[in-house]
């Protein structure tokens, strides 16, 4: 607890997650012709500090990876850091705001103990799929992210609320061209209206700029949509969205104006022990060497807790990506995973997992890679 002047007092909680992890890697960064397997080492530091009081809370998260390699690969560092402040501007209105910086290497799969289901976006949530960028997959290029947004919530009434928001990000990829190199600014408005306590209807107008570097060319993405959302019997929810997908470009790859659609849907059930999770969404994104293209990606999620101590989950995704600037043709990526939790404390968590990963290009070509992992994390300060 913190005091500060006035008489307000404040809650703030610090907390560090380590974790120590070995494993084995067929094809440890898609890389094609495969360089070979390896055992590897890695250790994760994610720390967390958190201070809120009645009317606002602040949040700073970071991450920091090392993954050392016994043959084949030099060993890597990966980090990352996000501010977050929402506060209450009155009882109508409030606003959020965020900066976030990530430096990581492309086609190296995540840390050990991340087998565990992260839910999907939901539709209102935009295209962060959580999949790295495809035309990059294979080149054990490093890539830097950063980004920072504002937004606003406004209830209107009982039943009507407006939210909107800015974002702009900056990618940049600093072993390769310049052209690669790009910047976005995104505006959002959405209005939702609450049909019953569980159901609720809505419409969002999304449009993005990216510009790259040198002469790579600039782009523009507008998708205004219908939103839906319902909580059904016996635990399930229904999250969906539909409108147009208009892509205009200009510069290296010539003018262009496309029109198509846009559409995301995300069911899930909770229960008692178990969480399921299937999504579908068609949208558009930038990558480094392919522009602005469209993509459909697929996904199902299931946890299920055997007892007390005991979890287990599975997951699997698939994305595929049109072609576009630099790369032409089509690109897929395909995961599945499988492991298990095992809580030997409050504190203290071992993890076990196993999984596939497939990287494709309708020109030719893919490379896949296997593995199996464990890692055990450690819980330091406040528990979340």
């Amino acid at each position: 607890m913190f005091a500060f002047p006035g008489g307000a007092w404040a809650d703030g909680r610090v907390s560090v997650d380590a974790e120590a992890g070995a494993g084995i890697a067929s094809n440890p960064f898609l890389t094609s012709p495969n360089e070979g397997d390896s055992v590897y080492f890695e250790f994760n530091l994610l720390p967390q500090f958190r201070i809120e009081d009645q009317l606002s809370k602040t949040t700073v998260r970071g991450s920091l990876r090392h993954r050392s390699y016994m043959s084949h690969y030099s060993g890597t560092s990966e980090g990352s850091i996000d501010f977050t402040h929402d506060r209450k501007l009155s009882n109508v209105l409030d606003a959020t705001f965020l900066v976030g910086f990530e430096s990581a290497v492309i086609g190296q799969r995540n840390a050990p103990g991340d087998i565990t289901i992260v839910e999907p976006p939901t539709p209102e949530e935009g295209n962060d799929l959580g999949v790295p960028d495809v035309t990059l997959v294979g080149s054990r290029q490093r890539q830097q992210r950063i980004r920072a947004s504002t937004s606003l919530d406004y209830d209107m009434s009982e039943r009507d609320s407006l939210s909107g928001g800015i974002e702009f990000g900056r990618t940049h990829n600093p072993n390769l061209f310049d052209d690669t190199n790009y910047q976005s600014l995104s505006a959002s408005v959405k209005y939702k209206r609450r049909l019953s306590e569980r159901s609720s209807i809505g419409a969002v107008m999304n449009g993005e700029r990216i510009w790259y570097d040198s002469n790579g060319g600039t782009y523009e993405i507008y998708r205004p949509q219908l939103v839906y959302s319902t909580r059904l019997a016996a635990g399930w929810s229904l999250d969906a969205a539909a409108g147009g997908l208009i892509i205009k470009g200009s510069g290296t790859p010539g003018d262009f104006t496309s029109w198509s659609y846009s559409a995301s849907v995300l069911l899930c059930r909770q229960g008692e022990r178990s969480r399921f999770c299937a999504a579908l969404q068609r949208d558009a994104t930038a990558s480094a060497l392919a522009g602005v293209r469209r993509f459909v990606n697929a996904s199902a999620h299931y946890s299920h807790r055997l007892n007390k101590d005991l979890s287990a989950d599975l997951n699997s995704t698939y994305s595929r990506f049109g072609g576009g600037r630099l790369q032409s043709g089509s690109s897929s990526l395909w995961t599945a995973a499988g492991g298990v939790q095992l809580d030997l404390s409050q504190r203290t968590i071992a993890h076990a997992g196993v999984g596939l990963r497939r990287v494709g290009y309708s020109q030719g070509g893919h490379s896949t890679d296997g593995y199996a992992q464990g890692s055990v994390s450690f819980t330091l300060g406040s528990l979340r």
